[in-house]
């Protein structure tokens, strides 16, 4: 015995904050988004919906996306702090990565970057 204070185990550690869903999208076919392959796609992007507090129609209109888009959607998307109205905020986004009527983001002078890059 040292004679100094009993042993005692460090404090445990405090919650992380949330991680963004987008590290955690399983495609199923191996590949995953992000390093934590836990989430199937369906569950994802509930779990997308819900973090940013999107609504049911929002919910639906990424389930009807391929896979690709829905994982672009999901890594890209982050309305700013103090967003009034983030679900008409995602369907601009939606549609602007989705392709949506050709030649409309290039007359609003956006790039949109083709699929894959």
């Amino acid at each position: 015995s040292t004679g100094g204070p009993p042993f005692a185990p460090p404090p445990p550690p405090r919650p992380r904050a949330r991680a963004p869903v987008r590290a955690a999208m399983d495609f199923g076919d191996g590949g995953c988004l992000g390093a934590v392959p836990s989430l199937s796609g369906d569950e994802a992007v509930a779990d997308f919906v819900s973090l940013w507090g999107l609504d049911e129609t929002a919910h639906q209109a990424l389930m009807e996306k391929p896979l690709d888009v829905q994982a672009r959607v999901i890594s890209s998307f982050q309305p700013k702090p103090g967003t009034r109205n983030p679900t008409g905020l995602f369907f601009g986004f939606l549609k602007s990565i989705s392709g949506g009527p050709p030649g409309l983001a290039a007359q609003r002078g956006v790039r949109v970057p083709p699929p894959g890059r």
